[in-house]
């Protein structure tokens, strides 16, 4: 202990080893601060993290820590000499969790509400706290049903109209409720997380003949709410919400005043549904262009398998081979003509994307609008070794992959390098916002 002696003064119960962990209590995402204290030089002592996801299935992580001389474990500062998580991380025990592979519902688009923090000395459970990760804060929330349909936020402090952010989800569908609420309760900013089709609602829709008139309904609905400041909105868009993000910001430039687009594509795609050839966009009636998808003989016996054995499969090729195939003309016309934007642009991808080529269309993306001397600032960044699924810090990255129906969709990356871009981007994305 710090304090052998009994006559020496030390106040005996604070010699105790003892977890320090702070805040108990804040918007996920935000750090947490995770220390023990009052530990003897040389010992080790354990750190382990659980929580239950939205299906009420526990995430665990742990690491073995080597005390130094100051008695004194800060996960910000100390590498572990083992566990779930290999270096210094502040967020190591909340992104390296892991959920038990025979679980019914692995998932990586989950949410932890609460987490355990345990410290362990000895094999003496000595410490246990338990963290709150927030998803909403003072906001005022309302379910939008009729022409369009989502959840809006806005902060219960604004006495101002103020520009709107609208959050587009991928091709799970449905709306991005929660990554919205936390997004408001951050930039304290109105924002809408807009369902634009949904396979799990009754009857069902899917990303297919999308018309991008929708989106206008969207507008107008929002230019009617007090919170809001007329034609301002930002959009921000995930995977094929990208794609959708950054279409709208090239066809309505008097609305949409910034553009964000994580892990986008540069061209348009065609639908994701039950039809055959079906456009994913309409405007005025008509398909908009698209790149039509090509697969190898490879491929398509790789998916077979994939699909037949419930294993893993990566898309990445296919869309690259099919963009490689394509003739310029037809590249020209599904290309997303984002030099007409009207605001700035906010772009992040990942070298290791298995889904596709994120970091490629990023730094494309970026390259036309330097070409075409666009005159609105332009951030595109790459992460290495990031996958598909560039989220919010402190949250599980170790699921690499999605259920895709007969098989598993494969996300890519490693959760170290995920992890590292998830603290890095979100940074980045709360600073773009905070600037309308």
């Amino acid at each position: 202990m710090l304090c052998p002696d009994p006559g020496d003064g030390c106040d005996r119960s604070a010699s105790s080893p003892k977890l320090e962990v702070a805040p108990l209590s804040v918007i996920a995402g935000d750090p947490i601060s995770i220390k023990a204290v009052n530990l003897a030089p040389n010992s080790e002592v354990t750190l382990a993290a659980s929580g239950a996801d939205q299906y009420g299935q526990i995430w665990s992580s742990q690491a073995i820590f080597k005390v130094g001389k100051t008695g004194v474990v800060d996960v910000s500062k100390d590498a572990p000499i083992s566990g779930t998580y290999p270096s210094v991380s502040q967020s190591g025990l909340f992104w390296s969790m892991t959920i038990d592979p025979a679980a019914k519902y692995p998932n990586p688009f989950l949410g932890i509400p609460n987490v355990i923090i345990e410290m362990t000395v000895s094999g003496v459970l000595q410490g246990k706290t338990a963290v709150e990760l927030k998803s909403s804060v003072d906001l005022n929330q309302l379910e939008v049903n009729g022409e369009i349909k989502g959840w809006f936020f806005a902060p219960k402090e604004a006495t101002a109209p103020l520009p709107a952010l609208i959050v587009l989800g991928g091709s799970e569908g449905g709306s991005e409720k929660d990554l919205a609420s936390i997004l408001a309760s951050k930039i304290r900013r109105p924002v809408l997380a807009l369902e634009y089709f949904n396979p799990a609602a009754e009857p069902p829709t899917f990303l297919e003949n999308i018309p991008l008139e929708y989106f206008q309904k969207a507008f107008t609905w929002l230019n009617a709410k007090p919170e809001v400041k007329r034609d301002s909105f930002v959009a921000f868009g995930v995977s094929r919400g990208a794609e959708l993000a950054l279409l709208l910001a090239s066809m309505f430039p008097k609305q949409i005043v910034g553009v964000v687009g994580n892990v986008p594509s540069c061209v348009l795609w065609p639908g994701a549904g039950r039809t055959a050839g079906a456009a994913a966009w309409t405007w005025q009636g008509k398909a908009l262009p698209y790149i039509n998808i090509v697969m190898t003989p490879d491929q398509l016996t790789a998916f077979e398998e994939a699909s037949k054995n419930g294993a893993r499969y990566s898309f990445r090729p296919m869309y690259e081979h099919s963009l490689a195939v394509a003739n310029k003309e037809d590249i020209d016309r599904a290309s997303i003509p984002l030099e007409n934007a009207g605001g700035p642009v906010l772009l992040y991808g990942s070298d290791a994307d298995a889904v596709w080529m994120s970091a490629t269309m990023a730094t494309g993306l970026a390259s036309r609008l330097k070409a075409k001397g666009f005159s609105h600032p332009v951030t595109a960044i790459t992460y290495p070794s990031s996958g598909h699924l560039i989220w919010r810090p402190y949250m599980p990255t170790t699921l690499s992959k999605a259920n895709g129906g007969s098989f598993w969709l494969d996300l890519g990356g490693t959760p170290q390098g995920t992890a590292e871009a998830n603290s890095d981007s979100w940074a980045k994305l709360l600073n773009f916002l905070s600037g309308f």
